[in-house]
């Protein structure tokens, strides 16, 4: 699936039905296939909508400028891509390789 957020292409899965989860994959270099794992898609049986997005620049999103490839970017995107969803209420679980410092 694809959604226009923020004048740009982000292609996204959604699988799934219940409280709608939003998975975020890691930086540079990482795309949503890194979140299609047994441990991760095993939720949508058990009541959870996973919408798990590739992030602009990554995977089968639109590439733009790399001026664009930041976190306050990122988290505009998403941001304008939950509100596209029109959940009632929505989750979100970002994951990374790294922990956080």
């Amino acid at each position: 699936m694809t959604a226009i957020v923020n004048g740009i292409r982000l292609s996204y899965s959604d699988l799934g039905h219940g409280i709608p989860l939003v998975c975020l994959h890691g930086g540079m270099g990482v795309d949503a296939g890194s979140l299609h794992v047994p441990g991760i898609l095993d939720l949508a049986r058990l009541g959870i909508r996973l919408i798990i997005p590739d992030q602009r620049g990554h995977g089968k999103s639109e590439r733009t400028t790399p001026s664009d490839y930041s976190h306050s970017v990122w988290a505009d995107d998403i941001h304008e891509f939950a509100e596209s969803l029109r959940p009632s209420e929505i989750s979100m679980r970002p994951l990374s390789c790294c922990p956080a410092g």
